[in-house]
């Protein structure tokens, strides 16, 4: 029969033993989560809208990394025996929210599969839109409705940019 003192003496070493070597504990939990956020990517993009009878001319471009530029010119002139007049030029820059990226990337959908030229009527606004390595061209009246959207989209975007100077 084993005798109760080393029996306690046992249990005695193994408590003292146990708290002699360290316990793990979890690290705590972080309290911000890191979220991995994608971006759309875009190719570039250059916009121009203009209307020969009313000399407006709007021309807006897009990196692939969101930063716009539009310039907007009202009373062109055409050349140096054209109509003197004084040329108001605007120019608006900036860089997209990601949500806008997102936006003008989702626009851009099915962009390889429309024609490159489109018709026109006469005194017709013209718009030529290229995206990456496709343009597309043609008076507004006849371009498809998405083509149209576009355009209206990239000058709202344009529009919503800070004054850079003339």
């Amino acid at each position: 029969m084993v005798g109760l003192r080393p029996v306690v003496a046992g249990c005695i070493l193994l408590v003292l033993c146990g708290a002699c070597t360290p316990r793990y504990t979890p690290p705590p939990s972080p309290t911000t989560k890191t979220v991995a956020t994608t971006r759309a990517v875009l190719q570039p993009i250059e916009a121009r809208f203009g209307i020969y009878l009313a000399r407006v001319d709007v021309h807006t471009t897009i990196t692939p990394d969101g930063v716009l530029r539009s310039v907007r010119i009202e009373n062109k002139s055409y050349g140096p025996h054209d109509m003197p007049g004084q040329e108001r030029v605007e120019v608006r820059a900036g860089r997209l929210s990601d949500a806008q990226v997102a936006d003008v990337a989702a626009i851009f959908k099915g962009w390889q599969t429309l024609s490159a030229k489109y018709g026109a009527v006469p005194d017709d606004a013209m718009i030529t839109i290229r995206f990456g390595e496709k343009t597309v061209s043609g008076g507004y009246t006849g371009l498809p409705p998405e083509v149209r959207a576009v355009e209206q989209k990239l000058r709202e975007l344009g529009r919503s940019m800070p004054l850079t100077g003339p």
